[in-house]
């Protein structure tokens, strides 16, 4: 009888701990409810659906966690009632109860930075826990936010203290626990088997779908899948109809198909340039999370109070006002604007091992006899980006510790005039060689915490508001373009600005593009007749728009195109996010899913919303496999690399 009562407290234990994990769970995709929806959808269908399907994922996934504590419960029983066994179980408790609190807390910051369950960021953001752990305590009061964690935990240990040691004190021996033990292993292997198969995209609303996942459930499948197979996955085609049809979408006044290639590189071609030759100085201003939302969705108040530097430097250059960045993160634009790689599902090559000796940007310069260099605000080794700009071409890689004035840093590194200060500095000493320069460089203020040097502009970085951030980040690239007039390389340079992805990912549709919009601008008074375009475009087409420019005959494989000889019908834009990718050809949208049927949208007006088509169009669709397909099996082949 005493043995039958203990098997019931260590099965109540284990009910109250699965309990206390699906309610936890619970309130925190509620929070995550009144944080993305309008008060008048609390209670609609969709979201009730949406938080019932949730409720259905945590029992799978409580059941899941909590078995293990089942089972070892009983397998380990000995040692949970010696002294040393008990304190170790207190201590594992306790901590679990922190983790699930702290796990919580960390699910709703990074919900309001990235609208988002857990996903590939956060198991990248978890690699470099120098830069992240840095962030939040510059960003938040930890202060506030840590106490409840630690207190919540405490005060659900006490509550469940009694079922804990009672369970503990289990004195059942192996052969009677073997059934619950059992009907614990065999729930845990049904839960495991619904979270593998279970359906992930019920809604046609993006945050209703992430609203219904478990954080704990994506965050798993972003650390298995991050390098995800396009094969079998995503819609296919024959290889040599996807390139093909990849081929149609590159053709260009003057470029030439390289056959004797076609097979092994179908993107490779001869570019025979429309300009003459100047082999100006290039300097690329790759600017953190500068979205269009800082240039022109807010309205005509952006210009005088986020970004009036941008704009005067627009005015007077080769404006592009609807390019799209290939991803939300900034390795995904370093990709996108050195390699002009299209984006394939999953991580961005930079992550990727297989990308040493990419095609690219600073491959092609030096090639021309350019000098090259990227110069970078913060600690290079962050998600594994000195190796990337080293393995594709750059001559010199120049970080943080290689900056001489650092009059102000936040983790992330120099804030932006002083990166621009370097800048001028690196100018001046390479110039003066006889062969033209490339200069790359990442600025970093513009990102959480969003302070910066004060008395630059009138805002107060103790506030630290996003649109401050990018207001100080305008007012730096100003200052630098005004001091780079007095040097005497200014008149030779190609000065090329664009965001690396936008501020933040918004919105209810599986990738909502229009949070990926930037400001693109080529400037060079004297060289560059000033002009503004709305072709549809994007990151991609950067390194074959400055080429053009500079009248350089190359042979490129580039997924991008010269903007220049795009006509105003035919502008494309491909970008990924988590593991879908985005096919755009002016306001049509394709988005391809894994194992899923592909969606249609197409873009408003106004750029700032998609609207939900009925029907894929079948050509469109056929454009997005072919580009990503191709471009999955020409970097897995090395078939985009330069040795």
């Amino acid at each position: 009888m005493h043995n039958q009562d203990s098997r019931n407290h260590a099965i109540h234990f284990w009910i109250a701990c699965f309990v206390i994990f699906t309610l936890v769970n619970a309130v925190v995709r509620c929070v995550l409810v009144g944080m993305s929806l309008p008060q008048a959808q609390y209670f609609s269908m969709q979201t009730i659906a949406a938080l019932l399907m949730g409720a259905v994922n945590d029992v799978a996934i409580g059941v899941l966690l909590s078995s293990v504590f089942f089972v070892g419960l009983h397998l380990l029983k000995n040692f949970w009632n010696r002294i040393v066994g008990k304190t170790v179980a207190i201590a594992l408790f306790l901590s679990t109860l922190i983790v699930l609190n702290f796990t919580a807390l960390a699910e709703v910051i990074f919900w309001n930075e990235f609208d988002s369950r857990f996903n590939t960021t956060a198991v990248y953001y978890l690699i470099f826990p120098r830069e992240v752990l840095g962030n939040i305590k510059e960003s938040f009061d930890l202060s506030l936010l840590l106490p409840p964690v630690f207190v919540g935990a405490i005060v659900l240990f006490f509550l469940m203290k009694r079922k804990f040691f009672a369970a503990l004190n289990d004195k059942a021996s192996l052969a009677q626990v073997k059934k619950p033990v059992l009907l614990a292993g065999m729930l845990a292997l049904v839960s495991a088997l619904y979270i593998w198969m279970a359906p992930v995209y019920s809604f046609e609303s993006r945050q209703l779908n992430q609203i219904a996942e478990s954080g704990y459930h994506t965050f798993l499948a972003s650390l298995i899948h991050r390098k995800t197979e396009y094969h079998g996955i995503y819609p296919g085609l024959a290889a040599n109809e996807a390139q093909q049809t990849l081929q149609s979408t590159l053709v260009q006044q003057n470029t030439a198909f390289l056959s004797q290639e076609k097979i092994k590189k179908p993107t490779l071609r001869h570019v025979t340039p429309v300009h003459p030759v100047q082999k100006k100085n290039v300097v690329l201003v790759i600017e953190e999370s500068f979205g269009s939302v800082y240039y022109d969705d807010m309205g005509p108040k952006v210009a005088q109070m986020i970004s009036p530097n941008l704009h005067k430097i627009a005015e007077k250059g080769m404006f592009f006002s609807n390019i799209y960045s290939t991803g939300d993160r900034t390795v995904r634009g370093l990709e996108a604007l050195l390699t002009s790689f299209a984006p394939i599902p999953g991580i961005s090559t930079v992550r990727r091992p297989e990308h040493d000796q990419m095609y690219s940007l600073p491959w092609v310069l030096g090639n021309k006899g350019y000098e090259t260099a990227f110069l970078y605000a913060g600690h290079s080794g962050f998600d594994n980006m000195r190796q990337y700009w080293d393995s594709i071409g750059f001559h010199h890689v120049w970080e943080q510790d290689d900056i001489k004035d650092q009059g102000f840093t936040t983790v992330w590194g120099v804030a932006d005039e002083y990166l621009f200060k370097e800048a001028l500095k690196r100018m001046d000493e390479h110039t003066k060689k006889d062969k033209p320069f490339f200069l790359s460089m990442l600025t970093t203020t513009n990102h959480r915490p969003f302070v910066y040097p004060k008395g630059r502009i009138q805002a107060n970085p103790d506030d630290k508001q996003r649109e401050n951030a990018a207001a100080y980040a305008d007012w730096s690239l100003g200052q630098f373009i005004e001091k780079a007039k007095s040097h005497d390389w200014f008149d030779d340079t190609i000065f090329v600005i664009i965001g690396d992805h936008g501020p933040k990912v918004f919105g209810h549709e599986t990738v909502p593009i229009q949070a990926f919009r930037v400001p693109l601008v080529f400037y060079a008074p004297g060289e560059i007749v000033p002009s503004r375009h709305n072709v549809t475009g994007s990151s991609l087409d950067v390194a074959p728009t400055l080429l053009g420019l500079l009248g350089l005959e190359y042979d490129s494989p580039f997924f991008g195109r010269d903007l220049q000889l795009v006509q105003a019908d035919d502008g494309r834009a491909s970008m990924s996010y988590n593991f879908t990718v985005a096919y755009a050809q002016n306001d049509e949208v394709t988005i391809l899913k894994p194992n899923g049927p592909s969606e249609a949208y197409r873009i408003a007006k106004d750029h700032l919303s998609l609207k939900r088509e009925d029907h894929v169009p079948l050509e469109l669709e056929r454009k997005a496999i072919a580009q990503t397909q191709t471009a999955y099996d020409m970097f897995y082949s090395h078939n985009y690399h330069f040795n």
